[in-house]
């Protein structure tokens, strides 16, 4: 791979940049990793707020085809309550962390 070919100008460079002498393809699995985990928390921000968009989205076809708001808001409170999920998580946490939207989030925009 990119990270632990011994002949590759990359994975010198990886391990240089750690201060590790000795190319090995273990350590240069977890180099990758430190190194890539801020891009892999970037894309999955993205990801989560494309997915949430989509939920509210979901939320409003049901809203309209299965008569009312009122059932599917009875449905998120019942499903957030058996999962004991928060209703209302602070606006950071849920832009960092969450794919699916605050159940006081749909309800509001079910309203």
């Amino acid at each position: 791979g990119l990270a632990t070919n011994p002949q590759g100008h990359f994975a010198r460079l990886l391990f240089d940049a750690f201060g590790v002498n000795t190319i090995s393809p273990h350590v240069g699995l977890v180099l990758f990793s430190i190194l890539f985990e801020p891009a892999g928390k970037i894309l999955s921000v993205i990801l989560n707020a494309w997915s949430r968009r989509h939920e509210f989205e979901a939320d409003d076809f049901a809203k309209q085809h299965t008569g009312g708001a009122t059932p599917l808001a009875n449905a998120l409170t019942k499903m957030t309550a058996d999962h004991l999920s928060h209703p209302s998580p602070h606006p950071l946490r849920v832009w960092l962390d969450y794919s699916h939207p605050p159940l006081l989030q749909r309800l509001k925009a079910l309203a």
